[in-house]
């Protein structure tokens, strides 16, 4: 399961340890991965993480799109921008669109709190699973097996 999650849920994880130790859990035994762009890796060193929080296994990509004017020089791919455009539509937010491109392109899983990308998202009728935090939540509390359980026979 590759999944992307918006910088907005790093900031609900870490203040969240249950939910952090059955994602975590996910990842080191269910081959479960948090994807992350270079915009979204961006977002992070700007945030008060200073970066891809020490607390999470995350894998680095590059952005699945080249913006012109936007993407630093080896930090995107070129793309033919579908998504991307689609998603944006007439607005000036960039970098979520360049998020969301990603996250289509590459993950199963996309997670935000900002509900206009999760609405764009899902009327564009592609192939991705979004979820806002509560219930990503719920989803990785029904995968992690319950703790310390001891069958009875």
């Amino acid at each position: 399961m590759k999944i992307v999650l918006d910088c907005n849920i790093y900031d609900l994880l870490a203040e969240d340890e249950d939910c952090l130790e059955n994602l975590t859990f996910l990842i080191q035994k269910e081959d479960w991965k948090v994807l992350a762009p270079a915009t979204l890796i961006d977002e992070l060193s700007a945030s008060p993480f200073k970066g891809i929080p020490s607390w999470i296994s995350v894998e680095e990509d590059l952005d699945s799109v080249f913006v012109l004017g936007y993407t630093k020089f080896g930090s995107g791919r070129l793309g033919n921008g579908e998504i991307f455009v689609s998603h944006k539509g007439k607005s000036s937010k960039v970098k979520d669109a360049v998020i969301v491109d990603f996250a289509v392109k590459e993950a199963d899983i996309f997670v935000s709190e900002d509900k206009r990308a999760r609405k764009r998202l899902l009327d564009m009728n592609v192939d991705i699973q979004v979820y806002d935090y509560n219930n990503f939540k719920t989803i990785i509390n029904q995968r992690r097996p319950i703790k310390n359980s001891q069958a009875t026979f």
